[in-house]
């Protein structure tokens, strides 16, 4: 559902459920799911992004879950023809 919002850079920010224990510089690869046919695209669209921030939500009531600021650093939709190799410069101390 937000696949596309992350590709053109509007949603820089994930929510996930705290299972993987993630970290910051964790890489994350994103593929596109098609929700009217349960179809994952793990062989064309993908988007890799660098975790850069990481927000414990049980302390606001949420626990288990984190939110994560998310730095886009390579993008492709063969589909549309969409190629974002290194998209955003990332400066960061791990």
């Amino acid at each position: 559902e937000y696949f596309d919002d992350i590709m053109n850079c509007k949603k820089r920010f994930e929510v996930r459920k705290n299972d993987r224990n993630y970290q910051v510089g964790d890489i994350l690869v994103l593929h596109k799911f098609y929700p009217e046919t349960n179809f994952y695209d793990i062989y064309g669209s993908f988007i890799k992004c660098i975790v850069t921030y990481i927000v414990d939500l049980s302390k606001i009531g949420i626990p288990g879950y984190v939110a994560m600021q998310i730095s886009v650093i390579d993008a492709k939709d063969y589909r549309k023809g969409i190629d974002r190799t290194g998209m955003d410069n990332i400066e960061m101390e791990i």
